[in-house]
C-alpha cells in the first residue's frame, strides 16, 4: 500500500479560522472542542532582525547583558484589519518565534515592534488568500 504524504506539483491549501482567531487550549487541559469555519487565507511571516536584541534560542549563540535587557523591555503587536489583537508579547528575540507565522483571514494587518526608549517601528502587511504575506524586509 503507498501512501502519499506530500505532493510538490499542488501547494498546499492555507485555511484560517473564519472568526480570525487561534485555538487556545487552557493550561492544565490536553483538550478543547470547538466549532470550527474556516475559510480560504494566506500565511503570514514576521521575522525580527534587530541586531539589539538577544539571539534566539537556535541560533547556538550567547546574548549579551546589553541585548538580553535590551529583549526584556521590548514587544510586539499585530493586528488585525477589524482592530483585534492576534499577538502580543513582551520579550522578544532576533529571528523566528512564536509570533512569526500564523494562518491569516485576507486584510491588512499591522505589525508595531516597541523598544526600550520609546522607539516604535510599524508597518501593514497586506494578506492575500492562498498566497505569503511577509514584511517587506524583517522587522528592524
Amino acid at each position: 500500500m503507498q501512501s502519499t504524504l506530500f505532493r510538490p506539483e499542488a501547494p498546499a491549501a492555507i485555511w484560517a479560522f473564519d472568526d480570525g482567531g487561534f485555538i487556545a487550549i487552557a493550561e492544565g487541559t490536553a483538550t478543547t472542542t470547538r466549532d470550527l469555519t474556516l475559510v480560504p487565507g494566506a500565511r503570514m511571516y514576521v521575522e525580527l532582525s534587530d541586531a539589539r536584541l538577544p539571539p534566539g534560542r537556535m541560533d547556538g549563540v550567547e546574548a549579551t547583558p546589553e541585548q538580553k535587557v535590551f529583549g526584556e523591555g521590548a514587544s510586539l503587536r499585530i493586528t488585525a484589519p477589524d482592530g483585534t489583537v492576534l499577538v502580543q508579547r513582551k520579550g522578544l528575540t532576533r529571528g523566528w518565534g512564536p509570533w512569526s507565522w500564523h494562518a491569516v483571514k485576507p486584510g491588512r494587518y499591522v505589525v508595531r515592534a516597541e523598544f526600550p526608549g520609546g522607539e516604535v517601528i510599524e508597518h501593514a502587511i497586506d494578506a492575500e488568500a492562498g498566497k505569503e504575506a511577509r514584511l517587506p524586509g524583517a522587522l528592524k
